[in-house]
């Protein structure tokens, strides 16, 4: 029996491994473009979200900022309850109306929530960093709680001593409305020093600024770690 023939030819052999290899290397680049865009999703969602990092760094660092302000005006409120001097009117009015004031943080997000909401956090593959990231949603809503509860206060407290002890057009900084405002009602809000009640509203006042500061302030370590994480991942 001739088995020769039953043998593949050498040209046969050279088409089949051509045809194999063709199909292993098309396989090989379906992976390494799927590998490709992905990295390359990952580094534009890591790039974006380092844009709104950035700027939300500096809105909390403008917010603590402020909250560091009203604590030391109210130690120096509560301290001239028994001073011989109080301020001087202009500056009793601008430590009184910075004192009041309610500024509202206002994360930027924008790039977070693309993340999040298209379901891409498995793109990113520093596996520390991609926890960060599932946590910082948390750490946001957590911070937003405690600046509900001085908004509660200032609605709650604030606001009505305000309309009732004080006179407001007195106490808006001149051209911070865009007019001047007529002041029939003028107030010298020295006097206040002298009420209990508002040596409490101080404090109190004392108090919530201290718990958003802090409160701040570990957002704000938070915040710097996801930051160097994410230039980390973009090398």
């Amino acid at each position: 029996m001739n088995t020769t023939a039953r043998l593949p030819s050498t040209t046969r052999l050279a088409e089949g491994a051509v045809i194999v290899l063709s199909i292993l290397v098309a396989f090989g680049l379906d992976a390494w473009w799927d590998y490709a865009k992905k990295r390359n999703a990952e580094a534009d969602h890591l790039r974006a979200l380092l844009i709104d990092f950035e700027q939300t760094r500096a809105g909390m660092e403008a917010t603590i900022a402020h909250g560091e302000r009203i604590i030391e005006h109210a130690k120096n409120l509560s301290a001239a309850v028994d001073a011989d001097a109080a301020p001087t009117d202009a500056r009793m009015d601008a430590m009184l109306f910075e004192l009041m004031s309610l500024p509202t943080f206002e994360p930027v997000v924008g790039a977070y929530e693309e993340l999040i909401g298209a379901g891409n956090l498995r793109l990113i593959t520093d596996k520390e960093l991609r926890a960060a990231l599932a946590g910082w949603g948390a750490n946001l809503r957590s911070y937003a709680t405690r600046e509900r509860w001085a908004t509660d206060q200032w609605n709650l407290v604030n606001a009505p001593f305000l309309l009732q002890q004080t006179s407001l057009a007195q106490l808006v900084p001149r051209g911070a409305l865009g007019t001047t405002v007529d002041n029939p009602h003028p107030r010298n809000h020295a006097e206040l020093l002298q009420l209990p009640y508002f040596h409490n509203l101080v404090v109190y006042r004392w108090i919530a600024a201290k718990d958003a500061v802090e409160s701040g302030k570990q957002l704000m370590r938070k915040l710097q770690q996801i930051v160097a994480q994410i230039e980390g991942a973009l090398g």
